[in-house]
């Protein structure tokens, strides 16, 4: 192909890639997270707290294939459900997971339609 062909190709992907992180920061779940995250970091030891719990779900969600021992998955429960009566806490990361689902649902769909295959992982 012609290196011009190809270099406004890329140029179209990376306006349309900013178009969609244009869109992103606009969307209600982005202007909530961001909300709730700066009303956690007004209280530095509720966010010491939390940031605790984000560092253990995800190592233990990463490290271990998604596969969490009983009593592990337990701690992380019962870490969280404590967590999760400060309506600060609650309200943030409430805010974390909708933003997480929306990436989620975006990656999916961008795999999915462009016929990235990955069944190797399964």
């Amino acid at each position: 192909m012609d290196d011009e062909i190809i270099l406004a190709r890329k140029k179209e992907t990376d306006v349309i890639t900013d178009q969609l992180v244009d869109a992103i920061k606009r969307s209600d779940e982005y202007i909530n997270y961001h909300r709730c995250l700066e009303e956690l970091k007004k209280h530095p030891e509720i966010y010491e707290l939390v940031n605790e719990f984000r560092i253990r779900n995800f190592q233990a969600q990463n490290n271990m294939g998604g596969r969490m021992f009983y009593d592990e998955y337990s701690g992380i429960y019962n870490m969280s459900t404590n967590l999760r009566q400060n309506t600060l806490i609650n309200d943030f990361l409430n805010a974390e997971i909708a933003v997480a689902k929306m990436m989620q649902r975006i990656n999916y769909k961008i795999i999915d339609s462009v016929n990235f295959e990955i069944d190797f992982l399964n």
